[in-house]
C-alpha cells in the first residue's frame, strides 16, 4: 500500500494511483498506451540476464539456479571475471560482461558442456589477443584443449 500522498504522483506497472483504473496504462512520458504487451515492455529496464525473455513463443530456455550458480563459478565461466585469473590484464580493457552471458547462456543450454564453455572462453580471449592484451593460459585450469 502506498501513502495517500502518493496520489496522483507516480506512474508504473503499478499503475498512478489515482482510483482511475482506465489511465493506468501510462508510460514514463505520459503517454496512455493501449496495448498492455507494448506497456510492459515500456517499463522493463536492461538486465544481463540471458535467460529473461521479452516474449518467447514456444518452450523458452531456462536454468536452474544451481545451474547458474555452478557454470558462474571461477572453474567455469566465472574464470572470466577472476581477480588473478588467466584474463586480468584485459577484464578492465575489455568487459567480459557479455561473453560471460554467452558462456552462461550455452553451458545452461548444453547442461554444462565444457566444449561450449571453452568456445566462449575462447572468443574473449581472441579478442583480447587481437587488441595486444596478455592472457595468461587459461585452456589448463578451464580443461580447454587446444
Amino acid at each position: 500500500m502506498l501513502p495517500s500522498s502518493y496520489h496522483n504522483a507516480v506512474l508504473g506497472l503499478c499503475g498512478n494511483f489515482n482510483q482511475d483504473p482506465n489511465d493506468d496504462q501510462m508510460s514514463s512520458n505520459g503517454t496512455q498506451m493501449s496495448l498492455i504487451n507494448e506497456w510492459a515492455e515500456h517499463w522493463s529496464v536492461y538486465d544481463r540476464d540471458p535467460f529473461c525473455w521479452h516474449s518467447c513463443p514456444g518452450n523458452c530456455p531456462t536454468c536452474e539456479e544451481s545451474k547458474k550458480r555452478l557454470y558462474s563459478g571461477e572453474d567455469s565461466c566465472g574464470i572470466l571475471f577472476k581477480n588473478d585469473g588467466p584474463f586480468r590484464e584485459c577484464t578492465s580493457e575489455i568487459s567480459p560482461n557479455n561473453y560471460f552471458d554467452s558462456c552462461l547462456y550455452d553451458a545452461c543450454t548444453y547442461n554444462g558442456a565444457q566444449v561450449m564453455v571453452c568456445q566462449a572462453l575462447e572468443s574473449y580471449s581472441i579478442t583480447c589477443l587481437q587488441q595486444g592484451i596478455k592472457i595468461y593460459d587459461w585452456r589448463t585450469p578451464s580443461n580447454c584443449r587446444k
